[in-house]
């Protein structure tokens, strides 16, 4: 899994654990999954940033296929992520719902990172009133 081109630290550290959560050859050690630690190492990116990372940190399970469905794009921040998210999931696209529902606001900022106050406030995630919906 060598590093891309002019790749940064963080976003190596993303695909491999990507890979590594996927279970790719060659992106597990010992046949586990990679740790903060080992990202870390492998990518020059601090284990404190990489903790900090939304994609990087550990979901509750009913969250992480989402996850795996719907990776982050290359610099996707993170309202356009939730947004995006949040769009999949209301067309019930595979992989974006949890037991059949749509994402939660509180689901939302868990995948993304957005908290949920700034989510609250975004037009595009927050529910119009039936007259306007047309």
């Amino acid at each position: 899994m060598p590093r891309q081109g002019s790749e940064a630290n963080r976003r190596y550290a993303r695909r491999l654990n990507l890979a590594s959560q996927q279970g790719l050859p060659g992106a597990r050690a010992n046949g586990q999954p990679l740790t903060l630690a080992q990202l870390a190492h492998l990518s020059g990116a601090t284990e404190a940033i990489l903790r900090q990372d939304p994609q990087l940190v550990a979901l509750p399970p009913e969250l992480a296929p989402v996850r795996l469905a719907m990776p982050r794009q290359d610099n996707e921040k993170n309202a356009p992520y939730a947004r995006r998210l949040n769009l999949a999931s209301q067309q019930n696209l595979p992989g974006a719902r949890v037991n059949g529902q749509p994402l939660t606001l509180a689901q939302l900022a868990q995948l993304s990172g957005a908290t949920e106050p700034i989510l609250r406030k975004d037009p595009q995630l927050v529910a119009l009133p039936p007259e306007l919906a047309p």
